[in-house]
């Protein structure tokens, strides 16, 4: 049985093959919290990040992939493939060497691979 991340890789493929520069590396870096320091009252943070393919939706509404949120001027919708794990609201996104900030997150069909963000 095909499964919907194995759909998505082939489609970003097939896409990478046939247009070039459409899809683009993409790197998420999220901050994982560690352990309580009773001295200092923090948790220890540590950044870690991985790696996928995205491609910028221009043509959706975001209101159509995210009828909730309420996009704002500087909001993009991406498409993200590949990752190791979910991106969460707060990551930073970067793409081509710009950083954006993840405003929204939603796991296409629970693929767990295969990801629609809002990026600022």
């Amino acid at each position: 049985m095909t499964t919907v991340a194995e759909i998505a890789a082939e489609a970003f493929t097939d896409v990478d093959l046939e247009l070039t520069d459409v899809i683009k590396a993409c790197t998420v870096e999220t901050i994982v919290q560690g352990a309580y320091n009773p001295a200092t009252g923090l948790y220890a943070e540590t950044p870690t990040s991985f790696t996928g393919r995205s491609i910028m939706d221009q043509a959706s509404p975001i209101k159509d992939v995210f009828p909730e949120y309420v996009a704002g001027p500087g909001d993009t919708l991406f498409w993200l493939e590949g990752l190791s794990q979910s991106p969460k609201e707060l990551d930073k996104l970067t793409i081509g060497g710009l950083d954006r900030e993840i405003k929204q997150v939603g796991d296409v069909a629970g693929a767990g691979t295969f990801f629609s963000v809002v990026a600022r």
